[in-house]
């Protein structure tokens, strides 16, 4: 399997984030949700409705079962985008498929609808009747067991009749009064006859198997072909006699057939000598012939009407399996007689393939296409008859599969930005950073980080407060954009040096800036992430100096709990709803906390950021990327501990997200694996994979997390139907 060339790709956005699990929601949402199908079940054999049968959606991956209401109609609901076939379980252990073999759920709120042709058969009422009869294979002298029966109806709507029994016999109830065709399909076997049901509660008797005898090596046949001389077209449903006249027979051995739709018949197994042929219908004059049957020989009958100028040819018409690929054969189909081709047709979609107007004898049949070719032995063709290959129960198809495979390793388009947090208190020194400051000890972990990703990976850079409004008395000013997607590590680096920490920390107001960027980076399904990078609580809530009672983020001036200025207030609160709404998109928030010395900060260790664990972790669990354990954020204790941070993170957001060059939606299944093992869908999204995108998989929980520590090949397997 030939692996596409294009590689997943990565947004990574870095600043500082706050947020609980608030599932914010956003008219942006491209998350693929599951659809429903409903519609109306009928049985098969009567039109009338079915309350409380069992309804099943079945696809190679899932299968879901409801009960229908008390008028037949079902709705199976939250089923996962695909191709699904609708069943419904009858009883005795009979299934009635509805519809069409596949209907197609796209996902959304529209329902998909199944119509079931059985409904449109007429119910049960005063103005039906039933069709019987048994059939006989004058070819082989059998009765036709587990043929199917169909009723054409008048209207154009087909009736089931199920199948017939052991001995060929049939039943077809509910059958509205007027003109119908009966189809009596069976391998080698199929011929239609005209009905009708002329009144009311009415029974027409098709009966053909009377004296349904095998041939012998020493019998003849008999086969016709007649016209009804006012339409020039067949003469269909006539009664056909045939009689012995010498040695002379008693009628109870006479042998009875009836002319098909095409105005044909066949009797076999008639011992040598000479035989009446009497053919009748009503509103038709009667035919007589006087026939010779020779032993191994086929005489034919054509009356003395338009029929008599017909050349006595048959013809060959077969449906065949493909053994090698499953399903019905398409493909080419020559007729050989003595290892000569005489004609060479091919098969339609259905795998039907037919050849006319041939001469009574015997031939074979080769079908082939490349690589394939399969042969068919002593086809007799007998005069005004048509020889049947019909094969069922083929193998299935086998599934049309394409593989796409993601290494992380190996991605050449990645994309990161950054948004970095630049408030005052990133002036103080860092603990454990050797007397820098959190600020440099961030310029230098981001320079590690995009100069060693400079070959695969475009940056772009988002820092807060706004350096804009350094001028102002309180800088509590949004984030703003200092380098678009697409920037160099240079670029990205010249940007970091030129920035002074000061200000407060307008987490939420700069979250939701950066937000405004991200759907038309999310459109192309590439991979994008969030990481909010921050050494303290958010704040700036509020730009009123009114002393208040809160949790306040800094001790300037004296400000205590119980009386706080209102843009030091923690806001805790709307960072976390920002981060939602972020990840409302589909994009993931991760948090890093940088740990330092700040006299400054209301806490009991000085530290920054340890009194504000509990604000770091609801932000890094609404960017649903925390942490395992009990901090959910990235805390860097060290350059080392950074480094690794911006790393990991790097690292999950690259194994995680799969691209795909086709519409995933669209298939009948799709496996995705890691190395070796295959992984299990999880549309809870939790652990395991989900198609996030028309052409996006994603990896949740510990799916994910094995990825990222393995950085193993991520391979995604898209199957269609075979045939």
């Amino acid at each position: 399997m030939s692996t596409p060339g294009r590689s997943a790709r990565l947004l990574l956005l870095l600043g500082v984030a706050t947020g609980a699990a608030f599932g914010a929601a956003c008219d942006e949402e491209v998350t693929v949700v599951p659809g429903d199908i409903e519609g109306e079940v009928c049985h098969p054999d009567t039109g009338v409705p079915l309350p409380g049968v069992a309804v099943e959606a079945r696809s190679k991956a899932t299968t879901k079962r409801v009960a229908a209401d008390a008028v037949g109609r079902y709705r199976i609901k939250n089923l996962p985008p695909g191709d699904y076939a609708v069943v419904a379980l009858l009883d005795g252990g009979r299934e009635h498929r509805v519809g069409e073999p596949t209907h197609t759920v796209p996902g959304g709120d529209v329902p998909t609808t199944v119509l079931d042709t059985a409904c449109s058969i007429p119910p049960p009422g005063p103005d039906t009747g039933t069709l019987v009869g048994q059939v006989c294979d004058r070819h082989t002298g059998g009765l036709v067991a587990d043929a199917t029966v169909t009723a054409l109806l008048q209207n154009n709507a087909e009736l089931d009749g199920g199948r017939t029994d052991a001995l060929g016999n049939f039943t077809v109830q509910n059958v509205p009064v007027g003109q119908h065709v009966v189809v009596l399909r069976a391998p080698g076997y199929q011929r239609a006859f005209p009905f009708a049901i002329e009144t009311k509660g009415a029974t027409f008797t098709l009966d053909i198997a009377d004296n349904c005898e095998p041939p012998s090596s020493t019998s003849g046949s008999i086969a016709g072909s007649f016209c009804d001389p006012a339409t020039d077209g067949p003469l269909a449903g006539a009664d056909v006699t045939v009689r012995r006249l010498d040695p002379p027979s008693s009628p109870d051995d006479d042998v009875h057939d009836l002319t098909d739709t095409e105005g044909e018949f066949f009797v076999g197994g008639l011992l040598a000598g000479s035989y009446r042929v009497d053919v009748e219908k009503d509103g038709v004059s009667p035919v007589t012939e006087q026939v010779l049957v020779v032993s191994g020989e086929t005489a034919t009958v054509v009356g003395p009407d338009e029929c008599a100028d017909r050349t006595p040819v048959g013809r060959i018409a077969g449906q065949i399996c493909d053994i090698d690929a499953g399903g019905r054969f398409v493909g080419s189909v020559e007729l050989l007689q003595g290892g000569s081709r005489l004609q060479v047709t091919t098969s339609d979609a259905s795998g039907s393939f037919a050849f006319n107007a041939i001469a009574p004898g015997t031939y074979d049949l080769r079908a082939f296409r490349d690589g394939y070719s399969r042969d068919f032995r002593a086809i007799v063709v007998e005069p005004f008859q048509t020889a049947f290959i019909q094969e069922s129960s083929c193998p299935e198809p086998a599934d049309r599969c394409e593989e796409f495979t993601h290494r992380p390793d190996v991605v050449s388009d990645g994309r990161i930005l950054f948004v970095v947090d630049r408030s005052g208190s990133m002036d103080i020194q860092a603990t454990g950073f050797a007397g820098q400051t959190k600020m440099a000890a961030l310029r230098t972990a981001v320079s590690q980080v995009t100069t060693s990703l400079a070959s695969s990976v475009s940056f772009g850079l988002f820092a807060y407060p706004d350096p804009g409004n350094d001028g102002q008395q309180i800088n509590c000013a949004a984030g703003t954009q200092l380098q678009a997607v697409g920037a160099s590590a240079s670029a990205i680096n010249g940007s970091l040096g030129n920035l002074n920490p000061r200000g407060g920390t307008p987490t939420a107001q700069s979250v939701l800036v950066a937000r405004a960027v991200l759907p038309a980076l999310v459109a192309d399904g590439r991979p994008i992430a969030v990481v909010l990078a921050t050494d303290g609580a958010p704040n700036c809530a509020s730009t009123d100096t009114t002393k208040v009672r809160c949790q306040c983020t800094s001790r300037a001036n004296g400000e205590t709990n119980e009386s706080c200025s209102r843009f030091n207030c923690l806001d805790d609160v709307n960072s976390a709803n920002a981060v939602a709404q972020i990840a409302a998109l589909g994009v993931q928030t991760h948090v890093v906390g940088i740990r330092g010395t700040d006299e400054n900060t209301f806490d009991s260790n000085n530290d920054g950021v340890s009194d504000f664990t509990e604000a770091l972790n609801a932000m890094a669990i609404a960017g649903q990327a925390p942490l395992p354990g009990t901090v959910k954020f990235h805390e860097a204790t060290s350059p080392q501990a950074l480094a690794s941070a911006l790393d990991a993170i790097t690292r999950r957001i690259l194994a995680c997200k799969v691209t795909v060059d086709t519409n995933l939606n669209t298939a009948s299944s799709v496996t995705v694996a890691l190395g070796d093992d295959v992984l299990a869908q999880d549309i809870t999204r939790r652990d395991g994979w989900d198609i996030t995108g028309p052409n996006t998989v994603e990896l949740f929980g510990a799916a994910c997390d094995a990825a990222t520590a393995s950085q193993d090949t991520v391979a995604v397997t898209r199957c269609e139907p075979g045939g």
